[in-house]
């Protein structure tokens, strides 16, 4: 059908959006106001936007898997005349909203499919402007919105998929946008993900790629300088990274709930003082380290060793195996700590 009756997706957007601007109606003040809440209103020929973005992702598979992958006969419904910047200017919305559920499994791998491709194939440099132009959407109940909102959207997905490729897939789709980010892009989107997203899950991952980030700009020294190979690592990351949240000392979940961040956090200050130890980030100052022993290593040794010695009591009653484990995981954690002090008193 979409090959016989021309129903390809830029030319349906292009009919769903032109409809829009003539959805006009009378608001009986005078005025008049566009209704876009269904800009094809005919039955017999509906049109949605997320039916448009599953054909335009359903186009690249036909082309660019079957066609060329696979080197089976495909039905030709990719445009060679679309260029993957257009796509990405006009479709990133239509896109993003496929990730608004993370349940919806199969919305999402679509999506996926189209942001992997486009990934590859767009080559131009994601500046700071770019991240705060608007994208058209609809993306839920707004029609436009800025793209790093957009991309955000797209991040939430991941710690909340419940299917493990789908993850490993967004978190590699979040790599490669990183890649094509300037220095500037690259550090909003990180102090985005680790700041405010309300996720610990994701916000532990995406100490992760700052690690990968921080090691990238080291190797690549001689080359161009970048901010993750400067002080802009340790005065920007560090006060949002490494804080004694009061919760933790109000219930244990809080803490629980923050672990695997807390894990990471230390581990990636361990591995900063090890790779840095020219101290091109200024990690290894004398002010910073007292300000590090002071505010968070010490503070956060002694709320682990408190709460270890109080599931070794309720552990010696009970024998639960779920306290064992906490104790085993707090047992890494200090020593991870424990590595920290030792190569701080290097310095």
């Amino acid at each position: 059908m979409a090959k016989n009756c021309g129903a390809v997706f830029d030319n349906l957007l292009y009919v769903q959006r032109s409809s829009e601007n003539q959805q006009l109606f009378d608001t009986g003040d005078g005025s008049q106001r566009q209704d876009r809440s269904m800009a094809v209103t005919n039955p017999s020929f509906p049109l949605s936007y997320k039916g448009i973005a599953c054909l335009l992702s359903a186009s690249i598979y036909d082309r660019f898997v079957i066609g060329q992958v696979q080197g089976s006969e495909c039905i030709n419904i990719y445009s060679i005349m679309l260029q993957p910047t257009w796509i990405i200017r006009e479709c990133a919305g239509i896109l993003a909203s496929l990730f608004a559920n993370a349940n919806h499994t199969a919305s999402i791998d679509k999506g996926l499919l189209a942001f992997l491709f486009l990934s590859d194939q767009v080559h131009t440099k994601v500046t700071l402007d770019m991240l705060e132009k608007m994208i058209p959407g609809p993306v839920g109940d707004e029609w436009e919105m800025p793209a790093l909102k957009g991309f955000q959207l797209v991040a939430m997905a991941a710690p909340l998929s419940p299917d493990q490729d789908i993850r490993f897939l967004i978190y590699k789709l979040i790599d490669r946008f990183l890649d094509l980010c300037s220095d500037d892009a690259r550090l909003l989107v990180l102090l985005e993900l680790i700041d405010r997203c309300p996720m610990p899950t994701m916000k532990a991952s995406a100490i992760g790629l700052l690690k990968d980030q921080v090691d990238k700009a080291f190797k690549a020294s001689g080359d161009e300088p970048s901010c993750f190979s400067s002080r802009i690592v340790v005065d920007k990351f560090f006060p949002i990274l490494y804080r004694v949240e009061k919760k933790w000392s109000e219930k244990d979940e809080h803490f629980w709930d923050d672990f695997t961040f807390i894990m990471q956090a230390a581990n990636f200050y361990l591995y900063l003082l090890i790779r840095d130890r020219s101290n091109q980030t200024h990690v290894r100052d004398t002010e910073q380290s007292d300000w590090m022993q002071e505010k968070y290593v010490a503070p956060l040794k002694g709320f682990i060793s408190r709460l270890r010695e109080k599931y070794e009591k309720e552990n010696a009653l009970t024998k639960e195996e779920s306290l064992d484990i906490k104790i085993m995981q707090l047992n890494m954690l200090t020593l991870v700590i424990d590595r920290i002090s030792q190569e701080i008193s290097k310095n």
